[in-house]
């Protein structure tokens, strides 16, 4: 956690994309459901993708995907896959940040390691929701990130 390793990202047959996610209200979902929400599980196949440039984030969508393996070959979705990616895993939820958005946080530390490892990232980031649990009836969240380089 918080170590950048480079690492492949196995391939995902994208099933489905969510819009408009942006139109619900999350704090206001929260404060309401709460209680409900310590039951939630995680999302397995839910993986948000970021579209950037280096200006910053350009924008950002969900695609319901699934892992797969080089043994499945009647994929009726869209496949990605990338050989070389910097990989890290990072916490969020309001247990750790409040009700505070951690994307200029880690956008500024995956352009460090970029830096750092003088790499050319392609423009996406893959971001996966490893583990949802709770304390003090706050959630944490577990992210895998993923941001394929050239």
């Amino acid at each position: 956690m918080g170590k950048y390793t480079i690492r492949e990202m196995k391939p995902l047959e994208i099933k489905g994309e969510i819009t408009d996610f942006n139109s619900y209200d999350e704090d206001e979902i929260l404060k309401k459901n709460t209680n409900n929400l310590k039951k939630a599980i995680t999302l397995a196949n839910l993986r948000r993708v970021i579209n950037f440039d280096q200006t910053g984030i350009k924008d950002d969508k969900y695609i319901v995907a699934e892992e797969i393996d080089d043994s499945k070959n009647d994929s009726d979705g869209k496949i990605v896959t990338y050989s070389k990616c910097i990989y890290t895993v990072m916490e969020d939820g309001r247990w750790l940040n409040g009700h505070k958005n951690i994307d200029d946080k880690v956008e500024e530390s995956l352009r460090k390691v970029v830096r750092e490892k003088k790499c050319e990232p392609v423009g996406l980031v893959y971001v996966n929701t490893l583990l949802t649990t709770y304390e003090e009836g706050l959630e944490r969240i577990f992210l895998e990130i993923y941001v394929p380089i050239k």
